[in-house]
């Protein structure tokens, strides 16, 4: 029984995880496009995007992320770990 909710547990981690991927390179991406429009190192004059947006995106990922990043067992928030092994609360194995 407790080999299947570890395991339970490390499935939603790993789901989590991917999710955090998603969102990491979403916000990296709104940010290399808000540098490259910026000094103009990309041609994007026909395609112009509020600044208001952008911020708006990046404030919906960080959000997300708050929400997202938490352990499945005890549901605390994991911090700036990017590969956590264990909760540093419960001490449930994520990975």
């Amino acid at each position: 029984m407790q080999n299947k909710n570890s395991n339970n547990i490390i499935n939603e981690f790993k789901k989590r995880q991917i999710k955090q991927y998603i969102i990491t390179i979403l916000v990296v991406l709104v940010l290399i496009y808000i540098q490259c429009d910026k000094f103009n190192l990309l041609i994007r004059k026909h395609i112009q995007i509020n600044g208001f947006i952008l911020i708006l995106i990046i404030a919906i990922c960080i959000f997300f992320s708050f929400f997202n990043w938490r352990c499945p067992a005890c549901n605390v928030y994991l911090g700036r770990n990017i590969f956590p092994k264990y909760c540093n609360k419960c001490g449930s194995k994520l990975c």
